[in-house]
């Protein structure tokens, strides 16, 4: 399973472009709701100590963690929510990582499928997905880089 999602793996660079050819207007339709949302407010999601003390903002890092836990849960809950209108092609790349192992392997497929989903399909989407303002771009970045972490 430690090999299956090398950075330079050929099948995982196909799959990612697969799954935007086949699934683009169902992450549109899933999540550009929500990231029209978490761009257009006003809550912050900025985590890092050091973009925040340059912005004199140290004090607001516990209130943006809670805020980024809450958005992430937010795209979590949505996936979950929208998975039965997922195209099926998606949903069957992800049944077939999960089934890889076979039986016997533990945690291992779900972890496989979970980093699959969160690094390689919703990150780059979201990354993707904000208006081109920079705080949008930001922001949009900051909950990828979380599902990445995730994944």
């Amino acid at each position: 399973w430690e090999g299956l999602f090398h950075g330079g793996a050929a099948w995982l660079a196909l799959c990612t472009e697969a799954v935007s050819l086949v699934a683009g207007g169902y992450l549109e339709e899933a999540f550009g709701p929500l990231v029209r949302q978490v761009c257009e407010g006003d809550v912050d999601f900025e985590v890092d100590p050091e973009v925040l003390a340059a912005e004199g903002a140290e004090e607001d890092e516990e209130c943006n963690t809670g805020n980024l836990v809450k958005a992430v849960q937010w795209f979590h809950d949505t996936a979950v929510q929208t998975a039965p209108s997922a195209p099926p092609m998606l949903r069957a790349l992800l049944a077939h990582v999960r089934h890889l192992g076979g039986p016997g392997e533990g945690d291992a497929p779900r972890r496989a499928v979970a980093r699959l989903w969160y690094t390689h399909v919703l990150a780059p989407h979201i990354r993707g997905a904000g208006d081109g303002e920079e705080r949008s771009q930001r922001t949009m970045e900051i909950v990828a880089r979380t599902f990445e972490e995730i994944g």
